[in-house]
């Protein structure tokens, strides 16, 4: 069950969608929104972020995104180390006591400042992120 919920958490480790987790990606690219570039990506992560995320599932926690590529995460009851990098037009994520240690990769949204919403390659949402640094 830990690791289970470790998944959940995990998976959505940068978004809080504005309007709850009933936001789809189809939805914020009908308000015009476009998925983050490789290079706004770049930007985004050129600093140490520290955030606040909430699940498509409704877990919530805090992350920190290191510039080296290393990542932390926290939620109530758990946490895991791993680490980060952008692939193409994605951010990914691999923690190797979640998932079985595979990366999981997300299309990024900026939904309002320092928000941003993450979907699964399928579109459906993964997590919303609110940065705090």
């Amino acid at each position: 069950m830990e690791k289970t919920l470790m998944a959940t958490v995990l998976l959505g480790v940068v978004v809080l969608l504005p309007a709850g987790c009933a936001t789809n990606e189809h939805s914020l690219q009908k308000r015009g929104l476009s998925p983050l570039s490789h290079t706004k990506l770049e930007a985004l992560y050129s600093r140490t972020r520290d955030e606040r995320f909430l699940t498509a599932t409704g877990v919530s926690g805090t992350g920190k995104f290191a510039r080296d590529g290393t990542a932390t995460v926290a939620w109530d009851g758990g946490s895991a180390d791993g680490t980060w990098r952008i692939k193409g037009n994605t951010f990914c994520t691999r923690y190797p006591s979640i998932r079985g240690g595979k990366e999981n990769c997300f299309t990024v949204y900026q939904t309002q400042p320092n928000k941003y919403a993450l979907f699964f390659p399928d579109g459906s949402p993964d997590a919303t992120v609110t940065y705090t640094n």
